[in-house]
């Protein structure tokens, strides 16, 4: 594994620990009911924010054959490179969406798939 990867993983890691004790501690501790929308706010606003800067991903697997005849070679190849450039940039976002995503997924577990089974364990 590359160490550019390592580190994204590391950071995916770390990120996804800290958000899931502070969604789950911080309420509990301070009687801080608003955590959930505070944390849907903040995945909503970064996903557009992913999205709108990526362009919508129209430069991904772009080749200058599928641009418009009206650009030259050069502004092709320059606009697939901001392209990339782009989502190299913004990979951060996703160390952030990524966990939040998971911290919603467990507390929906948590509220609804575990008192299926609460029965059982009695």
């Amino acid at each position: 594994m590359k160490l550019d990867n390592k580190k994204v993983l590391l950071l995916l890691l770390a990120n996804t620990v800290i958000l899931m004790v502070l969604y789950f501690w911080f309420p509990s501790q301070f009687h801080f009911s608003y955590m959930p929308m505070i944390y849907l706010a903040v995945g909503a606003v970064l996903a557009l924010y992913y999205v709108i800067y990526n362009r919508g991903f129209v430069g991904k697997n772009l080749s200058p054959d599928m641009l418009a005849g009206s650009m030259t070679l050069e502004e092709k190849q320059e606009f697939i490179r901001e392209c990339k450039e782009r989502q190299s940039k913004s990979k951060w976002v996703l160390t952030i969406l990524v966990p939040l995503m998971l911290v919603f997924a467990v507390d929906m577990i948590y509220l609804f798939v575990l008192p299926l089974f609460s029965g059982w364990f009695q």
